[in-house]
């Protein structure tokens, strides 16, 4: 089951399938979906009407629509394949090998595509024009998942936990120390990026190295400088309020027996 966007809201559509992964159209006119079980890519117009139907490699486990929305891109990572097709018909455009355990796939603004392979340690970039001499860019870590903006391409590893950022044109990334592990990155305006961890949500702005953060419950942001703890933020817990209200200090919040009570997650 998944919900599509319509212009005048959402409407839901019963997939009866292992639906992966889903992606938008940049027009908006059309959602396509990964169906795992079926080995398949879907076209589906916002109505919930399934347009066409065409047969991935094994295990379809992500799936991108290009920036000018001429093309369907899906990661395979049973084969270790990316699927390319033609938006409009589905129609089969071909099979690129990528680095190993495709996991995540993100259009290109410029064009093509960028795909993350946990296995490989790496990013295959795929020219849509030129599929047959894929690029592929060696990652420090294991990738989790990848995004891309006009400036910068973000890929998220999970060991060790960091956003790496790939200026524009270029193999050495600025690194971004990350406060647990990412699980998803997507583009926002003004090349930001926005990160999903298991402990916070932050948004990334390279150009003025600031993040800024979002948590809940007792999972943690820690800010270092230098080796210094500068910066920590404060549990939605019982002891932490009652720490705020001048009844304890810090030391309760590891020693405290309801030190686990949330007040919010």
């Amino acid at each position: 089951m998944f919900s599509s966007a319509a212009q005048s809201g959402f409407e839901r559509f019963a997939a009866d399938a292992q639906v992966r992964d889903a992606a938008v159209s940049p027009s908006g006119d059309a959602v396509f979906l990964a169906i795992q079980d079926r080995n398949e890519l879907w076209k589906v117009s916002p109505e919930g009407a399934v347009e066409a139907r065409a047969h991935t490699n094994r295990a379809p486990v992500a799936v991108s629509v290009s920036a000018d929305g001429e093309a369907v891109a899906v990661a395979n990572s049973l084969p270790g394949t990316i699927s390319l097709f033609r938006a409009g018909d589905l129609g089969f455009i071909a099979h690129v090998t990528s680095g190993g355990g495709p996991i995540d796939i993100a259009a290109l603004p410029g064009g093509g595509f960028a795909v993350a392979n946990f296995i490989g340690d790496s990013v295959t970039l795929v020219d849509v024009e030129n599929p047959e001499q894929p690029v592929s860019l060696p990652v420090e870590g294991v990738p989790s998942a990848v995004a891309a903006s006009e400036g910068y391409l973000a890929v998220a590893t999970r060991v060790p936990a960091a956003l790496r950022l790939y200026p524009q044109g270029s193999r050495s990334p600025v690194t971004v120390a990350l406060p647990g592990t990412p699980h998803a990155v997507a583009a926002a305006s003004r090349d930001r990026f926005a990160v999903a961890t298991d402990a916070a949500v932050l948004l990334i702005e390279p150009h003025a190295a600031v993040a800024l953060w979002g948590h809940v419950g007792d999972t943690r942001v820690y800010l270092f400088r230098h080796g210094s703890l500068t910066y920590q933020t404060r549990d939605h817990s019982l002891v932490q309020e009652l720490i705020n209200a001048g009844y304890g200090s810090s030391d309760m919040i590891r020693s405290h027996p309801k030190r686990s009570l949330l007040t919010s997650a």
